[in-house]
């Protein structure tokens, strides 16, 4: 179980006063992090005192998603460059 940083009581006096971003329709970019995560984890760095590389993905949101399907390993690239071409004859 994971050491709470930031109690219900105190989000819920925190909470009004965070602005509130409506996701745009057009561009609507990558979802936002949920806020009480994200300061969740600066408060865990400013009282742990570690770097930010060194931050629990458990704390906040993950931004490099895991290749489901893998991958195979690249073979050798094929030239694109002017070759000779066949003889006719």
């Amino acid at each position: 179980m994971r050491e709470e940083v930031l109690t219900d009581q105190l989000w819920e006096r925190l909470e009004p006063l965070l602005p509130v971003h409506p996701r745009r329709l057009r561009y609507p970019g990558r979802k936002r992090a949920d806020d009480r995560a994200a300061l969740e984890g600066i408060l865990y760095v400013i009282r742990t005192g570690i770097g930010w590389n060194r931050l629990p993905t458990a704390l906040v949101d993950s931004t490099h998603p895991r290749a489901l399907k893998g991958g195979t390993t690249p073979g050798p690239a094929r030239s694109t460059g002017a070759s000779l071409a066949r003889s006719t004859t």
